[in-house]
């Protein structure tokens, strides 16, 4: 065997060095020196392999574990959603409201909104969800149409011509969202898009006066004069073509953040068909989520 200094042993403990060459050993006694330190060797190189396939079986476990225990971490879970927009938060776009409603020349409509339904996403993805939708409109939100009276004299001056007030209307439906992240900030926060889209109905009556002008020459004093008369009706929502059924839409930009696992606030603002949300809040809670 070799003991490390160059030098082979045999069994009789007799060195085989250079010089002991000429002794002439019988090629049984090398034949069995080596076969004996064959398989130690060979021992050895395996718990040297064995050791190193079981480090490598246990890096890749490792590797394996830790993309699992991540997608786990942000798995997709079912959950509530909750949203509130607080009075004065939404507004109407006259525009929009010309073609729905007459009159709709000048609008000033106040209402507070509120949604509760099912959710489901991710703590660092988006999520989405189906919700029963109540805004209800402030009583005495006004929309009105104008029209300019001019007298024989030439003198012109700008007059409603007719304005409606709601009274005790509600808008009830359903709705669902979709909340879409561009990019989060080290787990905590996250800024992106909020779409959502629904169908709904008006309840409530709308009360409406609409004014008559009747101009009227007084041959005494040569001038004309105006008279007008109100006359007053109401109409309820479900009677008006334009609001039954209502669609409705949203596309806002948003900014939520990651309060705890499954716990997520939400701010967002935009265009809400007919008109447009300065500010909403909504609350994600997901059930599971660790």
């Amino acid at each position: 065997m070799n003991d490390g200094g160059g030098r082979l042993w045999v069994f009789d403990d007799t060195p085989l060095t250079a010089s002991s060459t000429a002794r002439n050993i019988p090629p049984l006694t090398l034949y069995k020196s080596f076969q004996q330190a064959v398989p130690a060797a060979s021992c050895a190189w395996r718990r040297q392999g064995a050791s190193i396939v079981y480090r490598l079986t246990a890096l890749f476990v490792a590797a394996c574990l830790v993309p699992a225990a991540a997608s786990a971490q942000n798995a997709s879970h079912w959950g509530v959603v909750v949203s509130f927009a607080p009075e004065h938060s939404w507004k109407v776009i006259p525009k929009m409201t010309e073609f729905l409603f007459d009159p709709g020349e000048n609008v000033d409509v106040r209402s507070t909104d509120f949604r509760i339904g099912i959710a489901r996403g991710r703590d660092l993805g988006g999520d989405w969800g189906v919700s029963y939708v109540r805004r209800n409109i402030a009583d005495g939100s006004r929309f009105e149409n104008t029209t300019e009276i001019c007298t024989g004299n030439t003198q012109c001056v700008t007059a409603l011509s007719e304005f409606a007030l709601t009274r005790g209307v509600t808008q009830i439906g359903v709705e669902v969202h979709k909340f879409i992240p561009f990019v989060t900030i080290k787990r905590r926060a996250q800024i992106g898009l909020n779409v959502a889209g629904g169908v709904s109905k008006f309840e409530g009556v709308v009360e409406f006066h609409e004014f008559d002008d009747a101009f009227i020459f007084d041959p005494r004093t040569g001038q004309v004069t105006n008279r007008r008369t109100e006359s007053v009706s109401t109409r309820s929502m479900k009677d008006i073509p334009t609001f039954s059924p209502f669609p409705f839409g949203k596309v806002e930009a948003a900014v939520a953040f990651i309060l705890a696992p499954g716990v997520k606030i939400r701010g967002s603002g935009g265009f809400d068909f007919p008109g447009y949300t300065m500010f909403s809040l909504t609350g994600v809670f997901l059930f599971g989520a660790r």
